[in-house]
């Protein structure tokens, strides 16, 4: 019986080491970005970092709101404002093109008679060749995960997991033989007991730390960005966030909590008829969890539930809707 238990308590062993050995392995090459990093990136590749593609849209919203080249009205209809142009100020990089873009595709959805819902914005600009660009250069500079590259990883640590269990299952099924008199408490029993509960807490430790990395398709390298930029700019207070330098970055990186005009971040956070799968390339029109990138849109954190909201400011009515951070008719 000694002998039995010994042999499955070194099968588990092997098992689980062989196994956290290629789990490791393959995290590390998921995580591990090439030699141009992901050092330099613009807000809205940090805004898809944070809250995934509805996290983008509604940052260029934003932004287009604080310079006053859209308004939102009630039920969340986003309008080009009456001689609007492209967005106003030269880019000042190459990088800062991309972010252009997703602005001007914002503004053309906007520019249709009437405007668009903020929730379809989201579900085609979400879809739209320059959403595509930002997610192919977060993967090219390793911020983030390309499609699938997970999929094996998490099997494989799955796999070490049940064998980290068999392990335990060997130290619990030693104990209460020699509880029971089945063996003697020698010291092989000690050892197999000892190998096999010291190898099942290994085997979950590198579970659990893999675990929190395959968890989002952000890489260490995109979450160490994502913190790098919440350092140099953390969050401001509302006031400050009406500006808009600073409007389309604080919602990026915070999310619509961020905006001085609650009621218009209500109005834009309103997910409308659509409703999108929440995976890694759809999660722009409804409402996406929170596991899936470094962290959630997170909506408006200022306690403005959309069936709360009334109007804009002072309890007044909008008329034709809310617009740079304040009442488009109303006070």
């Amino acid at each position: 019986m000694e002998f039995v238990l010994a042999v499955a308590a070194l099968i588990a062993a092997w098992l689980v080491a062989s196994t956290a050995v290629k789990a490791l392995a393959m995290v590390a090459e998921v995580g591990t970005p090439p030699p141009e990093g992901a050092d330099r990136l613009g807000r809205y590749h940090l805004a898809y970092l944070a809250g995934g593609p509805r996290r983008v849209v509604n940052a260029a919203i934003s932004e287009l709101v604080a310079r006053e080249f859209v308004r939102v009205s009630r039920g969340g209809r986003v309008s080009r404002v009456s001689g609007s142009g492209a967005p106003g100020l030269e880019p000042p990089d190459l990088e800062a093109v991309d972010l252009e873009a997703v602005e001007q595709a914002v503004l053309d959805r906007a520019g249709t008679p009437g405007g668009e819902g903020a929730a379809e914005i989201r579900h085609a600009v979400g879809q739209s060749s320059e959403m595509a660009e930002i997610k192919l250069r977060l993967i090219a500079g390793g911020a983030l995960a390309p499609d699938g590259a997970l999929s094996r990883p998490r099997r494989l640590n799955t796999q070490l997991a049940s064998y980290a269990v068999t392990a335990f299952s060997v130290m619990v099924v030693t104990l209460l033989v020699a509880f029971a008199d089945l063996v003697p408490w020698s010291v092989p029993t000690v050892a197999v007991v000892a190998v096999a509960g010291a190898t099942g807490l290994f085997g979950f430790a590198v579970y659990l730390r893999n675990t929190r990395v395959l968890s989002s398709p952000v890489t260490p390298a995109g979450r160490a960005a994502l913190r790098k930029a919440m350092a140099r700019t953390p969050r401001a207070p509302r006031a400050i966030a009406a500006s808009g330098a600073y409007a389309g970055f604080a919602v990026a990186l915070y999310g619509l909590g961020s905006m001085s005009d609650q009621a218009v971040a209500a109005e834009i956070d309103q997910v409308g008829v659509l409703r999108e799968k929440p995976d890694y390339n759809s999660c722009a029109a409804g409402s996406c969890g929170s596991g899936a990138f470094y962290s959630g849109d997170g909506g408006h954190v200022g306690g403005h539930a959309i069936g709360n909201v009334g109007g804009c400011g002072g309890g007044s009515s909008c008329g034709g809707g809310c617009g740079g951070g304040g009442c488009g008719g109303g006070n």
